[in-house]
């Protein structure tokens, strides 16, 4: 997933402007965190920064892809377990972005104590 996402924001997968137009937002989501989907790609705003992400899953299975585009960073989560993508990616977005978007993470496990 690493060498798709700088294959897709490098121009080697698409044109840059193909690249811009499949990953720009185009429909609002609303929830919790907003933003807007592209062609199949979200495109958020988290404390400023832009998250552009595409996830999926399957029972026992989940995975999040997110490009950084304007900080350079990508970060791919793989996990084997329900329910376990949702607080690994609101701890990504809170060391990428300065802080936790969406509800706060259920109680148990290693969430971070105020």
């Amino acid at each position: 997933m690493l060498a798709f996402a700088r294959a897709l924001m490098g121009g080697d997968l698409l044109s840059a402007e193909t690249a811009a137009t499949v990953t720009t937002g185009k429909v609002p989501i609303g929830g919790p965190m907003g933003g807007e989907y592209g062609y199949g790609f979200t495109d958020l705003r988290l404390n400023g920064v832009r998250v552009v992400g595409h996830n999926g899953g399957t029972p026992g299975y989940e995975a999040q892809l997110d490009v950084y585009p304007d900080t350079g960073y990508t970060v791919v989560v793989l996990t084997n377990q329900d329910r376990a993508l949702m607080q690994a990616m609101g701890r990504v977005h809170e060391m990428l972005t300065g802080g936790r978007p969406g509800p706060p993470p259920s109680s148990g496990g290693d969430a971070p104590q105020g």
